[in-house]
């Protein structure tokens, strides 16, 4: 793998449609690093992997395959929201992270890929009365932030590992 990088800009829509995954990581250009949407369509078992911190303001499609954060931080801006649509997931990992400040909430579950359902740090800071939902069990490792609106474990485990902490710095709850 190289070292070019993708200079993303807000209105920057990637779509990854392979058989076989990517090779190497996304890695965007310094301060470079919102793009408005994603796509990830590989075949089961292949993936998109993070090289850098990615934020979206757009859709996140998860329509087949896995989007490996690699340690990296995705950020899920105020207009960003995950499609319902698909059957792709997130693999994560206890240096990952996870930020979602979609004013809205999500339409769509975050859907974890199983035995990688865990993260370093969530944020979750949704609009009022809005909510994110998780689709699977999800270990966190760091520090759980809820800001405002709701993490919605949707009938699944949520573990504050032995490293873990929980910081309320809004109106967030979890149900």
């Amino acid at each position: 793998s190289g070292s070019g990088t993708i200079p993303g800009n807000s209105s920057s829509d990637i779509v990854v449609n392979s058989t076989t995954g990517l090779t190497g990581g996304l890695r965007f250009t310094p301060g470079f690093s919102t793009i408005n949407s994603l796509t990830v369509n590989t075949a089961s078992g292949s993936n998109v992997m993070l090289g850098t911190d990615m934020t979206t303001n757009g859709m996140i499609t998860l329509t087949n395959g896995e989007l490996r954060l690699n340690g990296r931080t995705l950020t899920i801006a105020p207009t960003g929201n995950i499609s319902a649509a698909g059957s792709g997931s997130i693999t994560g990992s206890s240096t990952s992270g996870l930020v979602v400040n979609s004013a809205s909430g999500l339409a769509g579950n975050i859907r974890f890929t199983p035995g990688s359902n865990m993260l370093g740090n969530l944020t979750i800071n949704t609009g009022s009365g809005t909510s994110a939902a998780i689709n699977d069990d999800l270990t966190i490792h760091g520090t759980l932030t809820l800001g405002n609106g709701s993490l919605d474990l949707n009938g699944r485990d949520l573990t504050l590992a032995a490293t873990s902490s929980l910081s309320n710095t809004g109106t967030g709850n979890i149900w």
